[in-house]
């Protein structure tokens, strides 16, 4: 109790405050509890180690400064002494047990523990010490042991060789496998090429003090050995492994893979004919199938170009596509007009885009509907029917569509749309006029019909029907997708422009914006011009 014993304090000559003042004084933790572990006293100390207050903790149990595991013992304590007066711990010297913070937290601590009368009144005094600092050294020092320990023991229990050599070329070191490898060397031709060898390295590493590693064959072993100059002091740490039998079995496995590296060529020789053949066949294929494609959108265009001023921006992202735009205008001069955005590029989205338009082809031409949104629904049907389309697979073919109906006097239009929109321009406002969000085929739980709309068109407004290619392509400064925003931006800002005009403009501006980036879906842009 920092040099001062509870002996020598004289009870008798003092009051009770200026006893419980001294004892607030003393730098180890004091704590007085009465015979029902009650406390009735604890000093600053105890309160600075702890993290209470004094009112905390007065009249508590002493046991909330008890860790879990040691509860029941004090609970034992306390009843035997309270029974038969046994003392185990007390007046006994310092016992290292641990005490329990107010945060919960288990520290290492000693306790020592008396018996003391107050007012007439058996009590227990405590003082404690803290040895969270202590155990952290003796940890580390025991650390710090162990590691000299497995650094020394390291060269003797190694099987590799290790030995240390001085500049002056003289063995301060050899384990018990270095020497038995010298044993090993009979002739004395052998050992001067090896202290040859082993002088040499000194000579050089002693002065450049860097470490340097190599293959060294000798007694018929191969070896890995490794020269570690010690800075400090001039003398080399030298590390052999032995590798013979990995050297050989990496000399083995070479010649193996050389073999096998010269039947690969030979077989990608033969492979790379065939591949080159069936690429070949497969662009033909292709090929001819955008002839198709090509001649059917051409007879498409022809007729829209015949009824009304227009331009027509494609661009597949493949040599086919999956957009595509649709026309036929009817016996009564109605001009009905489509563009689709199947899903897939390439090949997979050319043969939808096929099947659509003769779908398109039997539903307006054939079977003569006439209303854009029973079309669309008539459409879906069909594509369902022939996809046979349940979604039992995952596979989710379908398209979207904008089909607009225009009549013989271009003074209204009719339009519907599957989770694709129509583009107005008028009055120098572009407005996005919104269809039903939801496709074709691919969401064959939700069959709502499509609803036609219904528009009043003027001279001098344009009317934009679109794929997302358009919108989704990235570029710009911060590769970013264009986004519906800078879509309807440039439109808007180009519309002023006469319609041949603002079809180069549109494309001047996909190819800046897609700069250096692969276009990333086809494309379908047809503006109309009223």
């Amino acid at each position: 109790m920092n040099g001062i014993e509870w002996s020598n304090i004289e009870y008798e000559q003092n009051t009770m405050e200026d006893q419980l003042k001294i004892l607030d004084k003393l730098l180890n933790s004091v704590v007085i509890a009465n015979n029902r572990g009650n406390i009735v006293f604890v000093n600053s100390a105890f309160l600075n180690l702890f993290k209470y207050t004094n009112e905390e903790v007065i009249g508590k149990s002493i046991s909330i400064i008890v860790p879990e595991k040691y509860i029941e013992a004090h609970r034992k304590g306390m009843k035997r002494y309270n029974s038969t007066g046994e003392k185990k711990v007390m007046d006994s010297p310092k016992v290292k047990l641990e005490g329990l913070k107010s945060d919960g937290k288990v520290f290492p601590i000693t306790l020592r523990l008396s018996e003391v009368e107050l007012d007439g009144e058996k009590h227990f005094f405590s003082s404690m010490e803290d040895l969270t600092e202590l155990t952290k050294q003796e940890e580390i020092t025991k650390t710090e042991r162990d590691k000299v320990d497995n650094i020394a023991r390291f060269p003797e229990e190694n099987p590799s060789l290790v030995f240390r050599l001085s500049k002056e070329k003289k063995v301060l070191y050899a384990n018990e496998p270095t020497t038995e490898l010298w044993k090993s060397v009979k002739t004395f031709g052998e050992r001067r090429e090896l202290l040859k060898y082993l002088h040499g390295k000194i000579d050089y590493l002693c002065d450049v003090r860097i470490p340097f590693a190599e293959e060294y064959r000798i007694a018929g072993k191969v070896f890995y050995v490794s020269f570690v100059p010690v800075l400090t002091r001039y003398y080399l740490n030298v590390y052999c492994s032995d590798i013979t039998g990995y050297t050989a079995r990496i000399e083995a496995q070479s010649n193996h893979l050389i073999n096998l590296n010269r039947q690969l060529i030979k077989f990608n020789s033969e492979l790379d004919k065939k591949v080159k053949d069936q690429i070949s066949d497969i662009m033909s294929s292709i090929n001819y199938s955008k002839n198709i494609q090509n001649a059917i959108l051409k007879n498409n265009r022809d007729r829209v170009d015949e009824f009304i001023e227009n331009f027509i921006l494609y661009k597949p992202r493949d040599i086919v596509s999956g957009d595509f735009y649709w026309s036929y205008r009817s016996w009564s001069g109605d001009m009905f007009i489509a563009v689709g955005d199947c899903t897939g590029h390439g090949v997979p989205g050319a043969f939808l885009t096929m099947l659509a338009n003769s779908l398109l082809n039997e539903i307006v031409i054939t079977k003569k509907m006439r209303d854009p949104g029973k079309i669309l629904d008539q459409l879906r049907c069909e594509i369902i029917s022939v996809l046979l389309h349940k979604d039992e697979s995952g596979v989710k073919d379908g398209l979207d569509i904008i089909l607009i109906k225009i009549d013989k006097d271009k003074r209204k239009v009719k339009y519907a749309g599957a989770n694709n929109p129509l583009y107005l321009y008028k009055t120098g406002e572009l407005e996005m006029l919104r269809t039903d969000p939801f496709g074709i085929g691919y969401e064959s739980d939700y069959l709502d019909s499509f609803k036609t709309r219904t528009l009043d068109i003027s001279k001098g407004e344009r009317l934009f029907l679109s794929s997302d290619g358009y919108q989704d392509q990235f570029g710009g400064l911060k590769n970013k997708k264009l986004k519906r925003g800078g879509f309807k931006k440039i439109l808007n800002s180009t519309s002023i422009l006469p319609i041949e005009d603002q079809a180069n403009r549109l494309e001047i501006f996909i190819d800046e914006w897609m700069g250096a980036n692969e276009q990333v879906d086809d494309i379908v842009l047809m503006g109309i011009n009223f």
